[in-house]
């Protein structure tokens, strides 16, 4: 297992050092090379504006927070993660947290004063095994939680940016998505790696229940 453990290593490097975005990044002082992602989602789709109220799960390491705060001047940005972020500016709050449980969506709805937010985004995925049957369970679960957060928090006719992976329970997320919302475009941004499975998905005017 040594062996393959540093194989793997070594190839994650190269592809790094190799890989145009993650230059790219560097370049700029970014924290990673989503930032890219969204900004290739975003120059096509348009979903946020100088005033928009931004939902950004597992936002770390920030990456997308970053471009967000670049976009919005009136609007606002709570990043959610686990693992710890810094406040960037005035416009943006921070939370701690696990966002699938009730705790954190307590604090979400405690910062914007029950103040329902236009977009929401999720480029997060769970720690993968290896292991597909549960793999598929972990992402099944994290969309869950997404969907039951965009379900509370979401503006009528709001978006929603999410990260999901082609896996066999495909076709039954698309559908999921599509009962949700208006229209469901799934997009493949040109910084997203082509042997990558991640697929995004713009999700554009939320049917929220009254």
């Amino acid at each position: 297992m040594a062996v393959s453990s540093k194989s793997s290593s070594s190839r994650w490097k190269q592809r790094q050092q190799s890989d145009h975005y993650v230059k790219k990044a560097q370049q700029q002082g970014l924290v990673s090379r989503a930032y890219f992602k969204l900004e290739d989602l975003n120059n096509t789709h348009m979903f946020i504006k100088p005033n928009s109220h931004v939902l950004d799960l597992g936002a770390a390491p920030g990456g997308w927070s970053c471009f967000v705060l670049k976009k919005i001047v009136t609007g606002t940005l709570v990043s959610v993660d686990l693992l710890p972020m810094k406040k960037l500016n005035s416009n943006h709050v921070v939370i701690n947290g696990n966002f699938g449980s009730d705790e954190c969506l307590a604090e979400i709805n405690n910062v914007r004063s029950n103040k329902l937010f236009d977009v929401v985004l999720c480029d997060a995925s769970p720690n993968i095994s290896g292991i597909q049957e549960y793999d598929n369970l972990r992402f099944d679960t994290l969309i869950k939680e997404v969907l039951f957060i965009t379900s509370c928090c979401l503006i009528k006719n709001g978006y929603l940016i999410i990260k999901i992976f082609d896996s066999e329970n495909s076709t039954q997320n698309f559908t999921l998505l599509k009962s949700l919302f208006k229209q469901v475009k799934p997009c493949k941004p040109d910084s997203s790696r082509k042997e990558s499975k991640e697929r995004y998905y713009v999700c554009v005017g939320f049917l929220k229940k009254e």
